[in-house]
C-alpha cells in the first residue's frame, strides 16, 4: 500500500499569499505536483523550498511536507538562476572552445562576469557562446546535480572549479 502524503503549498502566485493543502503519493515529484496543480506558473518557478530546504523541482516527497515555489524575484531563486546561467556558460564555453579554460565568474548586481586564463573573449565568441547557450536551452536538457569526490572534480574542471 502506497503511503499518502499531506503537501501545504504557501506562496504559490509570487508575491500573493495564497496557500493550499493537498493529498499526494509517497516518492511524488513536486514538480510534477505543482505542474499539475498550477500550470499557468509552474514554467517560472526555478526550484522549490521543501520543509526549509531548497530543492530542485525533481525532488521527491518522503514525508508530509510545507512546499514554497522559488522565482527569480526571491533570493533563492535568483541563486539558481545565476548558478544555472554559469553552468550553461560553462557547457557552452566547453563544446564550443574546449581548450579555453574559465577561472572567474562572479555576479555584481544584475550581471555576471568571468575570465579566462589563457584568451580573450572577442565579440564574434561571446555571440558562438550565447547561441550555443540558447541550444542547450531550446533541448531543454536536464542538468542533473551529482556528488563527486572533490580530487575527481578538480581532475574534470581543473582551475574551472571556482564557477559555482
Amino acid at each position: 500500500m502506497q503511503k499518502e502524503l499531506n503537501v501545504k503549498i504557501n506562496n504559490i502566485y509570487k508575491n500573493e499569499n495564497k496557500n493550499i493543502e493537498l493529498v499526494t503519493g509517497y516518492k511524488m515529484c513536486v514538480g510534477d505536483i505543482l505542474k499539475e496543480n498550477f500550470p499557468d506558473t509552474y514554467e517560472k518557478m526555478l526550484g522549490v523550498r521543501v520543509n526549509n530546504n531548497i530543492r530542485t523541482l525533481d525532488y521527491k516527497l518522503v514525508e508530509d511536507s510545507v512546499v514554497e515555489p522559488l522565482y527569480y524575484t526571491s533570493a533563492e531563486g535568483y541563486k539558481i538562476y545565476c548558478r544555472t546561467v554559469k553552468f550553461l556558460l560553462y557547457m557552452a564555453l566547453k563544446r564550443c572552445y574546449p581548450k579555453i579554460h574559465p577561472s572567474i565568474c562572479n555576479t555584481i548586481e544584475d550581471t555576471m562576469y568571468f575570465m579566462c586564463k589563457d584568451a580573450a573573449i572577442t565579440e564574434e565568441m561571446a555571440d558562438v557562446l550565447q547561441n550555443e547557450m540558447k541550444r542547450i536551452i531550446a533541448n531543454n536538457s536536464k542538468i542533473e546535480k551529482l556528488s563527486v569526490p572533490y580530487e575527481e572534480a578538480k581532475a574534470i574542471y581543473g582551475d574551472s572549479l571556482y564557477l559555482a
